[in-house]
């Protein structure tokens, strides 16, 4: 997106644009008023606020200053303790190295704090909130800070040194008492290791010896081989017999199944339909809708839904029965032999369901049996081959033994180890900075309260100036003015000149693209627009500012038509200047003449520069720039509006260079009531519906009735002010009488001078 597509808030720079004095006179008081007290005082910010900053750092500097001479402190000391890099127990197993984060611990031991309370009388707190010594642990280097604060900054050296001094020593202790255990602990670990590792070895040579003399290669080892042999056949012959008896059982379950299903089927379908015969016999003999009637109807209904019960079992079978003795009022059964039947095959189904049960763990148990004999089979071969160390048994004996002696090395090693350490009495943490009253810090805290207090004195002394800056009037008479009308000022000292004299106006400028963007979004209609330029003070002209924005609008794919009204005359008829009214068109470079309507434009010759001196056009007639033509002159505004034509066709449009065209107001002396002919309505509607944007740069406010008759045929009118220096005396009329008219007012712009 452009960058001119971006649009600021709409309280900061624009549009208020009374159509109607009622819209602006009904706004509430208490509204403009809050809404000009918050304009003034992000006003005031942003001008003033190199001396709310530093008045405030002046006073926050003062304040340090008393709190450091004369402020009383809390100063606390720093010391760092480390863990000392000490010789590694052989094994790793049975002892663990002190860490760092255990000296924590130590810095609270009951010993310590006791040592504080005698030597300073430093109570610690009976709640156990707060930690009598602060510390800290850091992670990276692996470095305790303990700190200590106290009311003078030797006391407090003095003790973080003790309590480090304490804690190390108390370590210490603690590591010589740990040592001393773990002597006694692995020398009973050594021996129980060592007979642990003669008992292995023993059972070792036992075995081999074993398996040596149940295995000599004799004809009666042969034998047993044999036997195992024909063990292992039988057994795989009896796991294959078990899976066929369980394969058959479980068809055979599978078939009595499906003979007791249609058998109770069978068995329960006669009675049901016996029954059924009987109710409908016995309905017929009573009316429709008797109460015997309706009595049969329902014991029907409670058969159909007996008959629609599924019968597994020969229970399910006589409870079925009887329900219907109680539905038919007689007793209901079935032939014996069906009965007999149905017992038979639930008995069956009851053994085949246990011997289903017994078959898979028997079976499970044979395979168990099998893999056995076949292990046994396999060491069998291997002893008969006399390679007693490779058996699985042999093998795992001979690794025991090598864990036990690994075990008693470790051990023999660790006591060596713990033998020496006794010896060396190293500490087992260092202190690495010692705590001195100099450099010990004292609480910053009363020093911030210090800044903040004198800070907040400093803004205290700042607020007259700002509650003057947020209540006083506009300082410029535009402001003034817009205030008056309730018209928004288009672009302040903020938005256009940065407070810099003579700053030119460029179309790059952020603030006068942005401008454009609202000018742009305001007038916009169905058809083009047209506005209308005015300045309020004799000094400003509006040729600049209407160009520039023109440049912004083109480079938004506007087509922009520029009309140049500013030259007014102060001649006979009191509405022209001479000689500075005599604008000639060849006074403007770089532009190309060419009628409105015309489909081709002249081309000028390479060796020129700015505008020819003669024009060819459509009918082939050749027109001076500087002269008169013979039919009166067809060039500037003002011919036309003062008689010279009567067509908007014949009024020449120069079209320029960078994409802007121009019409110039020329030669001539306009009457009293130009801009209000039929002429120059018409020529803004051709105009209306030839470009998307047309900007007059028009007279100034003192030309009251001139700007009256453009701004009632206009879309809007923008007023340039000044933004140092007064006000032409018409300008209050000016706006009052379009404000009453009713024409639309953009608003006001400022600009540099």
């Amino acid at each position: 997106m452009n960058a001119m597509d971006s649009t600021p808030d709409s309280d900061q720079l624009f549009l208020a644009n009374p159509h109607s004095p009622s819209a602006v006179q009904n706004v509430a008081e208490d509204s403009e008023q809050s809404s000009e007290a918050a304009k003034h005082l992000i006003g005031s910010l942003k001008r003033r606020w190199w001396y709310y900053l530093l008045i405030t750092a002046i006073a926050g500097g003062a304040g340090y200053f008393v709190a450091k001479e004369y402020g009383s402190y809390v100063y606390t000391a720093y010391t760092q303790v480390r863990a000392q890099t000490l010789p590694f127990p052989p094994g790793k197993a049975y002892y663990v190295p002190p860490a760092i984060e255990d000296f924590a611990g130590y810095l609270s031991h009951p010993q310590v704090v006791a040592a504080l309370q005698e030597d300073y009388g430093i109570v610690p707190d009976p709640t156990g909130k707060e930690q009598l010594v602060e510390h800290k642990y850091d992670r990276s280097t692996k470095v305790i800070t303990v700190q200590m604060s106290r009311a003078a900054a030797a006391e407090a050296a003095a003790v973080a040194n003790q309590v480090v001094q304490d804690a190390i020593a108390l370590s210490l202790s603690e590591r010589k008492q740990s040592l001393a255990d773990s002597l006694r602990y692995f020398s009973s670990l050594v021996g129980e290791a060592e007979a642990e590792a003669a008992s292995k070895r023993q059972a070792k040579a036992d075995r081999l010896s074993a398996l040596k003399t149940r295995f000599a290669k004799d004809r009666g080892a042969e034998l047993a081989y044999e036997e195992v042999t024909e063990l292992v056949s039988r057994k795989r012959e009896h796991v294959a017999k078990l899976e066929d008896e369980l394969e058959d059982a479980q068809r055979l379950r599978d078939v009595l199944s499906k003979d007791q299903q249609e058998l109770l089927a069978k068995a329960a379908e006669e009675p049901l339909e016996t029954v059924r015969e009987e109710l409908t016999t016995r309905k017929s003999e009573y009316a429709d809708k008797s109460a015997q009637a309706r009595e049969i109807d329902a014991l029907l209904a409670r058969l159909d839904k007996l008959q629609g019960k599924e019968i597994t079992s020969s229970e399910e079978l006589y409870a079925t029965l009887g329900e219907l003795s109680k539905i038919a009022g007689r007793e209901v059964s079935i032939s014996e032999r069906d009965i007999e039947q149905a017992t038979r095959i639930d008995d069956d189904m009851y053994k085949l369901r246990n011997q289903l049960i017994l078959l898979p763990r028997k079976l499970e148990a044979e395979r168990q049996d099998l893999s056995s004999a076949i292990d046994q089979r396999a060491g069998m071969a291997i002893a008969d081959e006399m390679d007693f160390e490779n058996t699985p048994e042999i093998l795992e004996l001979t690794a025991q033994i090598e864990r036990a002696e690994r075990s008693v090395e470790e051990i023999t090693n660790a006591v060596s180890w713990v033998t020496d350490m006794q010896a060396l009495e190293t500490p087992v943490y260092e202190q690495l900075v010692v705590a001195s009253p100099e450099t010990a810090i004292p609480d910053g805290n009363q020093k911030k309260l210090f800044v903040l207090v004198f800070g907040g004195i400093g803004v205290v002394l700042g607020m007259p100036l700002l509650m003057f800056d947020i209540i006083r009037p506009p300082s410029t008479p535009s402001q003034r003015l817009s205030k008056q009308f309730g018209i928004s000022m288009l672009a302040t000292h903020e938005l256009i000149g940065k407070s810099i004299p003579n700053r030119q106006l460029e179309a790059n400028d952020p603030e006068l693209r942005l401008l454009a963007l609202r000018i742009q979004q305001a007038a916009r209609t169905s058809r083009g627009s047209v506005v209308l330029f005015s300045s309020l003070a004799d000094h400003v002209g509006t040729a600049d500012l209407t160009t520039t924005v023109a440049k912004c609008l083109a480079a938004r794919e506007e087509r922009v038509l520029v009309i140049n009204l500013e030259p007014i005359a102060e001649n006979r008829k009191g509405l022209l200047a001479s000689p500075r009214g005599r604008h000639e068109i060849n006074s403007v470079p770089h532009l190309v003449a060419s009628p409105v309507n015309g489909n081709q434009r002249p081309e000028l010759d390479s060796d020129q520069l700015g505008v020819p001196a003669e024009v060819v056009t459509e009918d082939g007639e050749i027109l001076s720039v500087s002269e008169e033509s013979a039919d009166g002159g067809r060039f500037g505004l003002a011919m036309a509006l003062a008689g010279a034509t009567k067509s908007p066709d014949d009024v020449l449009v120069f079209h320029g260079e960078d994409g802007i065209d121009r019409l110039e107001l020329g030669e001539g002396e306009l009457p009293v009531e130009a801009f209000a002919s039929p002429l120059m309505t018409k020529l803004l509607d051709k105009y209306r519906n030839e470009y998307s944007m047309v900007l007059l740069s028009g007279p100034a406010a003192k030309h009251v009735a001139d700007v009256q008759m453009l701004a009632s045929r206009c879309d809007g009118t923008l007023f340039v002010a000044p933004k140092r220096g007064s006000l032409t005396p018409r300008a209050h009329r000016i706006i009052e009488d379009l404000v009453a008219s009713r024409n639309p007012i953009m608003g006001i712009a400022e600009i540099p001078t």
